[in-house]
């Protein structure tokens, strides 16, 4: 019998474990836009995390041509002794028809049982016409052409505007440099970094052209009235059919224009409410409290986290409902931050609110936020429940609040009386703690020092690692240089600074730098490198361009090295 229920413990043991790690699994869809162009090609991705699959089964793609895949893909990173993994599956499809799609759920079989993925909802929108893409100044049989998009025109004050630039070419396009964009004095404006950026296959009037994403910029208008955002002025470098000479008779130079746009932008609505925090967009908010048992010696904190898609420029700290008989001190906001990914822009801000009661007994503190959402044209009220503080009369303790709210303020504790003289000044006592003390400085050097060593160590090996790998490609008679470049710089950066593959983007490259004190020349320098390894895959790389740009990339080495 002791055998059976021992067995029969181990099955339940091992099957609560399972369901366990099956509820941590993920396995995901994505496409990069649920709304596409009848004719064009775009990627699916299955993704699974952190788990072992068999037996994948692909939905049914209705509406739709594989044009290639499955393809799969293994990633294992250890960060921190934490490891993580995902397998991928991706198909290239091409939207066949017009209209609303629904692709059912892949499904994976992980650990006995099924998994399914999420559903994608898809639109196929007409198919693209290039008389409708083109700027005034090019003509339908232009081989290459620059649009400016932006995802609505008529909108709000404060309300976020994604304007993005992209190109359609026929022809291999070795650079682009924009050499005019259009005056934003009357926006405030970011420039989203771009990195990894794909280059996709689109049907225009029954023509295939390559276009890429070449700088996407999130604008918010101060103001209402009626803006023209004037056409952008972009120089191509194209590759002559026949090269002469080492560079000036390699490439032909032309100039071409976007088109432009009007924006419409409504004023508020009059009726506002008395605490509008002045932003405009999609919000959230979070409030959390620490300690509601407290004393009249204590101060009540109640902290505020907004996130949402607006301009910050126009944020007021919102006010706070709360009993009538607290003290309230003026709130702060203690951090603040931007996320500046791809798709676009949003901010979030940390604000903490002090009060004190010079009473006992139970108070009460809502936190409140309101902000307009303009796809509903209304102000909305964000309302957290009520934090019901209990105060105790204390020992009459209380010091002030210190004008940094940011610092917590502690409440001031009593002491025991202090140890008899005679035992401190003993000399042996004296001659006990200064030995200990020494013990533990010299601990506390070696220590340090053999840290030091340490991360000397790998700092050092990895940057004679990637200075050997430029020297050996340089060498090398590899096709894509300019491809081995960026990842040998890339792997470099991430272990410089310590970034997760997850994490590897622009954006984030220029927050991490943020932290150290290398010049903008280098940070700048190290993103235009890598934006022109990617952009080249357009065209292949003169025996010229490969050992400059390896020198480029050694340079940047040495410079982070310093």
């Amino acid at each position: 019998m002791t055998k059976y229920l021992t067995f029969g413990f181990l099955v339940l043991l091992i099957t609560a474990v399972s369901d366990h790690c099956l509820g941590q699994i993920s396995f995901y869809a994505h496409v990069d836009d649920e709304k596409v162009y009848k004719g064009t090609f775009f990627k699916v991705e299955y993704q699974l995390s952190d788990a072992k699959g068999t037996r994948f089964r692909p939905p049914q793609f209705d509406g739709f041509r594989v044009t290639a895949g499955p393809s799969r893909s293994f990633q294992t990173t250890v960060v921190n002794g934490k490891m993580s993994s995902y397998e991928g599956y991706s198909y290239t499809l091409q939207a066949l028809k017009e209209g609303s799609y629904t692709i059912p759920p892949a499904k994976i079989q992980v650990g006995g049982k099924i998994v399914e993925s999420n559903p994608i909802q898809m639109t196929v929108l007409a198919p693209l016409q290039k008389n409708d893409l083109l700027s005034g100044n090019e003509t339908p049989e232009s081989e290459y052409f620059l649009v400016a998009e932006i995802n609505r025109d008529t909108i709000y004050a404060g309300q976020q505007v994604i304007l993005d630039y992209r190109i359609y070419t026929k022809k291999n396009i070795e650079k682009v440099d924009f050499k005019q964009l259009p005056d934003l004095s009357d926006f405030h404006w970011l420039s989203l970094y771009l990195i990894n950026e794909s280059i996709e296959q689109v049907d225009i009037s029954g023509e295939v052209y390559s276009t890429k994403l070449l700088k996407r910029f999130a604008i918010f208008p101060k103001r209402a009235g009626r803006y023209e955002l004037d056409p952008a002025q972009l120089m191509l470098m194209i590759p002559k059919p026949r090269r002469r000479g080492f560079f000036f008779d390699n490439y032909e130079m032309k100039y071409i224009h976007s088109n432009a746009h009007e924006l419409f932008v409504q004023p508020l609505p009059a009726n506002q409410p008395d605490n509008f925090s002045g932003l405009v967009g999609t919000y959230t908010m979070e409030a959390s409290s620490a300690n509601r048992n407290l004393t009249t010696d204590d101060a009540l904190t109640v902290r505020m986290r907004i996130k949402g898609n607006g301009d910050a420029n126009r944020m007021t700290i919102p006010k706070i409902k709360n009993s009538e008989n607290l003290v309230v001190y003026d709130p702060k906001i203690i951090s603040k931050n931007k996320d500046q990914n791809q798709k676009k822009r949003d901010h979030f801000a940390l604000i903490e609110y002090l009060f004190t009661a010079a009473e006992p007994g139970d108070y009460f503190v809502q936190p409140e936020f309101i902000y307009f959402d303009p796809d509903s044209n209304a102000f909305v009220t964000l309302e957290a429940d009520s934090f019901v503080f209990n105060v105790r009369r204390g020992k009459g303790l209380q010091t002030a609040v210190p004008s940094d709210t940011s610092i917590s303020w502690q409440t001031v504790q009593g002491r025991s009386s202090p140890p008899s003289a005679s035992f401190i000044q003993s000399r042996y006592m004296q001659l006990f703690w200064l030995i200990l003390f020494l013990g533990a400085l010299i601990t506390s050097i070696w220590r340090w020092n053999k840290n030091r060593l340490q991360q000397l160590k790998p700092e050092a090996s990895i940057e004679e690692e990637a200075m050997e790998q430029l020297e050996i490609l340089r060498a090398s008679q590899q096709s894509e240089i300019a491809h081995r470049i960026e990842e040998i710089l890339g792997d470099y950066l991430r272990s410089k600074l310590d970034i997760e593959e997850s994490e590897w983007s622009v954006a984030n490259l220029y927050n991490v730098f943020k932290g150290f004190d290398y010049p903008e020349a280098v940070v700048q320098h190290i993103v235009e490198l890598l934006d022109r390894c990617k952009f080249v895959a357009y065209s292949g790389l003169s025996i010229e361009q490969q050992r400059d740009w390896i020198d480029q990339a050694q340079e940047i080495i040495q410079k982070m090295t310093i």
